[in-house]
């Protein structure tokens, strides 16, 4: 294997990212390993010193992402790298061209590292035999990312139990990001044993995974049982309402600590719609809850707004992009008016026509621009007051109402309020001239109904006056014939 000196590794990533813990830019890799190197106390005390045997310098972060390295460079800046392990916190190696091979050489890195170290591997080219040797060092990592990392052809089972395992034992690890992986459903479940029990997990990132519903239990599990869990990032999944159910009902019952959830893109339902109202009522410390790209309807639009009027800690809801109607709109704006917590609600790219805009924009206006007095009562519980944002593009929405939405965006208040009264008397004024044109549509189906039936009862007694003359020219010719026969006898 090659080696490089310090220097030369320095000149070979001209544009190399590097941070340092006290923010001084440094130009090349050398001064910021070698600056600074007994200025900080070991993060546990003299004791982590000596057990670690490392120098106890300034903490540095490493930011090698995009730079090309394939496994021999990555050899010798691991080389590198090991004298000066002791003050090694971060190391971002996204986007590389890394393989199996270089596992020996990035495990030994962490393995004398005197912190625990936040590392950043996604977008290689590692299999399940590189991640079944990296296991073992799992427990030395802060935080691990191997965001659009797909093993392949797949993770297999045996390298998702060795991850798991080693999970089970790692104390310091508090965030996990998986996104994009691939995993499919049974090395998911797999992988999730390990974590069951976790308490220092804090943050989880199982997007576009596939994992399918049955997974969706093995997440609830892990969610009923993590007390510190505070982020979960499901989107892309596949869940469906069953494994939408199963962590809705987790985050209700088990997670007392759970803050923010991603559940968008997951083919969701209706189906939710009871869990989904249960979980907004219930819930104490959940804070943004994404529920994008699905196929929610009336009834679940419906549970949110019923939800919402007892739920006091939701701040940011995105209902985008599904189904939901003027019913559901009309029923969340009664949740708004009620609730003291929320500042953005998103449900762009539904159904909602301009009855249910309106309703929304009512409650919007109630939240931000009605009387002083009702103002300050809408902002009890929040210095900034309630409803910061709400999103109406992309339904079936008047321009007056989108209007009035902008400028209450704009603190426009007085305009705001006109363009909804304008666009209520507009709306009235259409009722009424609906229901006029329906008195005179059902006035003119009668009256053809009438004509119908007198031109058929015409028709009818015409059609007998006929019968009866035709009736009569035959007894009439009968008649005649037997006078005939008469005079021939």
């Amino acid at each position: 294997m090659p080696t490089f000196s310090l220097t030369a590794f320095a000149e070979e990533f001209e544009n190399l990212r590097i941070d340092t813990a006290i923010g001084k830019a440094a130009t090349t890799l050398s001064e910021v390993l070698t600056e600074h190197e007994d200025g900080m106390p070991h993060p546990n005390g003299e004791e982590g010193k000596q057990k670690q045997g490392k120098p106890a310098g300034m903490p540095i972060s490493i930011d090698l992402s995009f730079q090309g390295l394939d496994d021999d460079i990555f050899y010798s800046a691991a080389q590198i790298l090991r004298g000066h392990q002791g003050r090694l916190e971060r190391l971002e190696l996204y986007g590389n061209l890394l393989t199996d091979i270089s596992m020996p050489a990035l495990c030994e890195v962490l393995d004398g590292s005197s912190y625990p170290i936040h590392l950043n591997i996604g977008a290689s080219a590692f299999t399940s035999d590189g991640m079944e040797y990296f296991a073992p060092s799992l427990p030395l990592l802060r935080s691990l990312s191997l965001a659009n990392t797909t093993f392949e052809p797949s993770l297999t089972v045996v390298a998702a139990t060795a991850l798991a395992e080693a999970g089970a034992v790692a104390t310091s690890l508090t965030s996990l990001t998986l996104s994009g992986c691939q995993l499919g459903t049974l090395p998911a479940k797999t992988f999730l044993r390990g974590f069951v029990e976790s308490a220092s997990l804090r943050e989880l990132y199982l997007d576009g995974n596939a994992v399918g519903e049955g997974a969706g239990f093995a997440i609830g599990k892990v969610l009923t049982r993590s007390p510190n869990m505070t982020v979960l990032c499901l989107a892309r999944n596949n869940l469906t309402s069953k494994g939408a159910n199963a962590v809705l009902a987790a985050v209700t019952t088990g997670c007392a600590s759970l803050e923010e959830l991603d559940l968008s893109t997951n083919n969701i339902t209706d189906e939710c719609s009871f869990v989904l109202e249960d979980c907004l009522t219930c819930t104490e410390t959940l804070q943004v809850l994404d529920l994008s790209d699905n196929f929610l309807c009336d009834e679940a639009g419906a549970s949110c707004g019923r939800g919402l009027v007892k739920n006091t800690s939701l701040t940011e809801l995105s209902l985008s992009c599904n189904a939901m109607g003027d019913k559901a709109a009309k029923m969340m704006k009664m949740g708004l008016i009620k609730n003291k917590a929320l500042l953005s609600l998103d449900v762009s790219s539904n159904a909602i026509k301009n009855s249910g805009g309106r309703a929304l924009a009512e409650a919007f206006l109630h939240a931000r621009g009605s009387t002083a007095a009702d103002r300050a009562e809408a902002m009890k519980g929040n210095g900034e007051g309630v409803l910061q944002r709400l999103r109406l593009d992309g339904n079936h929405v008047g321009h007056n109402v989108l209007s009035a939405v902008e400028l209450i965006h704009l603190r426009d208040y007085e305009r705001a309020r006109e363009l909804i009264k304008s666009d209520l008397r507009r709306y009235k004024e259409e009722m009424k001239e609906k229901e006029r044109k329906a008195v005179m549509e059902k006035k003119e189906k009668e009256r053809a109904e009438k004509l119908a039936m007198e031109g058929a009862q015409q028709k009818q007694d015409g059609e007998g006056e006929a019968k009866g003359k035709a009736m009569l020219q035959k007894l009439k010719g009968f008649f005649g014939a037997n006078k005939e026969e008469e005079r021939h006898l």
